[in-house]
């Protein structure tokens, strides 16, 4: 008799149970469900500016340009978005302004369902195509938008000021880009050198693109990031060689011999476990995103 299978829990392999019935209940997590995004896209417009504005997508209130006065949400058919904000004298502004949904004669919901095919990793024709923006004109100019948009968010939460590991961390450089087999014919595309730094514990990663693996280029990298003391390993590269020296706790783990290596404190006994998987894993997982980004004409679009 073959053994009893075990219980799966469905609450986590089906869809199903996560669909939301309620506008209310709906975040912008839950928009990777297809049943969510089309409950939200077919609310009334009333529902739908209330979630926008909930979620921070479009002003809660607003102080008139002209007059200074506050203004409140009406209802405009004729507008678009069909809601405008209006002062006691008389002036009017649309709803989206200050947004991601400005200055377009498409209505909203077709922006959402632009961004949120972009979000889940289609190409920019694909998005025009579902939303139906035009290609060369819609679809290029919130590509940008889009982009820029995430810039702004690594430059604030990442860059200035920087993030920082305070846990054991992996750090390993790669080579982005088409290569030429068995190294022959003439190069096609471009090259990149990608440095990257992962927490083991809370897997939070970086990624540098960096013109050359010189050990001026990598270590400022891994001081602005890293925190002093704080466990690194690595492979054996020689630009990794000084990092005791800096200040860092160095852990090296030679794949020529293994893939992961055992070391143990002579005071204290303890044994720490040194390996790059992780970081073997980010790069995996990155290169075959890359693979359809390279190609995805919204990296092109103009500044």
């Amino acid at each position: 008799m073959d053994a009893p299978r075990e219980k799966r829990k469905i609450s986590e392999v089906s869809p199903f149970l996560l669909r939301k019935n309620n506008i209310k209940d709906i975040k912008l997590s839950d928009l990777e469900n297809p049943h969510n995004l089309y409950y939200l896209l077919s609310s009334p417009d009333s529902e739908l500016i209330i979630w926008l504005q909930e979620n921070h997508l479009l002003a809660q209130n607003f102080d008139c340009l002209r007059c200074g006065e506050k203004m409140t949400l009406s209802s405009r058919p004729k507008n678009n978005p069909p809601y405008a904000w209006r002062c006691r004298k008389a002036h009017e502004i649309s709803a989206s302004h200050f947004s991601i949904f400005a200055n377009s004669h498409h209505p909203i919901q077709d922006t959402i369902v632009f961004f949120t095919t972009l979000l889940n990793k289609n190409s920019l024709r694909l998005a025009s195509t579902f939303s139906g923006f035009h290609y060369n004109s819609t679809a290029v100019r919130f590509g940008s938008l889009f982009r820029n948009l995430f810039k702004e968010w690594v430059l604030s939460n990442i860059l200035e000021p920087p993030m920082i590991f305070t846990n054991r961390v992996e750090i390993d450089e790669s080579l982005f880009g088409r290569k030429t087999k068995y190294h022959r014919g003439a190069k096609r595309g471009t090259n990149v050198w990608i440095f990257g730094i992962v927490e083991c514990d809370t897997n939070r990663l970086i990624l540098y693109p960096v013109e050359n693996r010189k050990r001026e280029t990598l270590i400022p990298i891994i001081k602005r990031h890293v925190a002093p003391n704080t466990q690194i390993f690595s492979d054996g590269f020689s630009a990794y060689g000084n990092l005791n020296q800096e200040g860092f706790q160095h852990f090296v783990v030679n794949h020529k011999q293994n893939f992961v290596q055992f070391y143990e404190n002579p005071e204290t006994k303890q044994s720490v476990k040194c390996c790059t998987n992780k970081m073997e894993g980010a790069w995996a997982n990155a290169q075959e995103h890359f693979k359809s980004v390279f190609y995805n004409p919204m990296l092109y679009c103009s500044n």
